[in-house]
């Protein structure tokens, strides 16, 4: 896991990153990948990236050095709507909404 969390962090702001380059990366097997990080975090890969992504950028909104649109450019979200209908979800607030 430690491995994973410092992928994470170092591609995080890489939107085109996916389970296939993760595992490259990793040099494990898709399957093994996809069952230790299940058994692990109780979620499936994607689900666990997405809520890192959106756990560290409610932690950069906190910290209020960049603007809502800067955080969703560092924390890998291509388009600024899906960041924020996926912050929402997940938080409750908009980004905007988050730090106040």
């Amino acid at each position: 896991m430690t491995d994973l969390y410092k992928l994470m962090e170092n591609e995080l702001s890489n939107s085109e990153l996916d389970i296939a380059d993760m595992t490259e990366i990793l040099k494990i097997s898709r399957a093994k990948f996809y069952y230790k990080v299940k058994k692990l975090t109780e979620e499936n890969p994607s689900i666990f990236f997405k809520t890192y992504k959106l756990n560290r950028a409610a932690e950069l909104i906190t910290e209020g050095k960049q603007n809502v649109s800067e955080t969703a450019d560092m924390t890998g979200f291509s388009t600024l709507s899906h960041f924020s209908t996926s912050f929402k979800k997940k938080f409750g607030v908009t980004p905007s909404q988050y730090h106040k």
